[in-house]
């Protein structure tokens, strides 16, 4: 057997074992900065590279063997257990980390994974280098906000995010009545025009689908020339399902059908959105599918605007509603800042809700301290 194997198997049966025991509480912990005290009368402390490691009796002694270590060595003993790999990769200090089986090295966690091993407590390493990983109490990266307490998984970079719970799952995040637009241009350009000739430096982005196209959300951002119609350069426009503003405009302004010049929308003097639900209450996708549902019958489309498990920007093809039957999102997002609702009757109210409940073994630990926002370091418990 391997070495690098004969290490994960003591490193999975020292968890098994002391995750099946009891633990006294930690009466003090200030992160090894100024020692750990348990209740039981052990203390452990670092302050730079100066340690001490003293037990009821006076020693520590881990397997049998009088312990001598460094400030970095002894951030392994906050933990329930922990081995010395390879990192096959550079990997940041407090990332949650994963072993391949095939390199036999050490990597950083991806989103949403079923086989993280623990936390790099050895602070930054490259490719190549030794990575002490553990599990246990250590601190960890966040990728957004999250609650002291929650439920933590795995999220893009070896960070990690709060677990979809029941606390979490059908959480409505953002609710409103659709925009009602009209004569939509059905394979025609757009035009837009102010009540007010001095509204010349108003930029208006125009969200919108391709006629027979797949639904693939297109932008086109036009600056107003007052009471002056100005068209957009996109004469195939299938449906509208948004418009926003860069600033309040003096007048009104009116986004109309190119052909015609029928009235698909307004944005009133004060205003910078039509068709569009700005998603205030709660931004949090939690890298799950988000579904959608309206109040009552309606086949109308919408589309939702925010970003991937990597905090790419990331757009939702136009996609039919399906009355009070909730749809799932195609894909799945880390937040979602903007529903676009510009095609759905008035009459109807869209609710966006937090996706399904994760699965458990996605699990690998709880959250200890709070996390504001990404990149944040945060105590958790961790227990894959």
């Amino acid at each position: 057997m391997k070495k690098t194997t004969k290490r994960i198997i003591r490193l999975l049966f020292g968890v098994a074992f002391l995750l099946s025991v009891t633990f006294p509480a930690l009466a003090a912990y200030s992160h090894f900065e100024t020692g750990v005290v348990s209740e039981t009368g052990f203390y452990v402390g670092a302050s730079g590279t100066e340690v001490e490691v003293i037990d009821k009796n006076g020693t520590l002694i881990i397997d049998g063997v009088e312990l001598t270590a460094t400030a970095t060595e002894l951030n392994a003993i906050s933990l329930f257990g922990y081995s010395s790999f390879t990192a096959g990769e550079a990997v940041e200090a407090n990332r949650v980390v994963y072993f391949n089986t095939v390199t036999e090295a050490i990597y950083k966690a991806d989103e949403n994974s079923a086989v993280a091993l623990g936390v790099n407590i050895s602070g930054a390493v490259e490719a190549d280098d030794d990575i002490y990983v553990g599990i246990g109490l250590a601190t960890v990266v966040a990728d957004q906000e999250i609650e002291a307490g929650n439920l933590i998984k795995t999220a893009a970079d070896g960070r990690v995010i709060s677990l979809v719970t029941s606390d979490f799952s059908g959480d409505t995040m953002e609710a409103g009545a659709g925009g009602n637009f009209g004569n939509q241009p059905a394979n025609g350009a757009v035009e837009l025009v102010s009540s007010e000739a001095a509204d010349t430096t108003q930029q208006v982005t125009i969200y919108g689908t391709t006629n027979g196209g797949d639904g693939t959300v297109v932008t086109e951002t036009v600056t107003l020339t007052g009471d002056t119609p100005v068209a957009t350069t996109k004469v195939d426009w299938g449906l509208i399902l948004g418009v926003e503003m860069d600033s309040v405009a003096t007048g009104t302004v009116t986004i109309r059908e190119g052909s015609a010049d029928q009235t698909i929308t307004t944005i009133t003097t004060g205003n910078l959105t039509a068709g569009i639900l700005e998603v205030e209450d709660e931004i949090r996708a939690f890298n799950q599918k988000p579904t959608i549902v309206a109040d009552d019958s309606t086949t109308k489309y919408f589309s939702v605007i925010g970003t991937d498990e990597d905090h790419a920007a990331l757009t939702e093809k136009a996609t039919a509603l399906a009355g009070a039957s909730a749809v799932t999102l195609a894909n799945k997002y880390n937040t979602i800042t903007r529903i676009l609702v510009g095609d759905v009757e008035s009459a109807r109210t869209v609710t966006l809700k937090v996706g399904a409940l994760d699965a458990t073994n996605l699990k690998i630990g709880k959250a200890i301290e709070a996390a504001a926002e990404i990149n944040d370091e945060i105590l958790a418990l961790i227990t894959p």
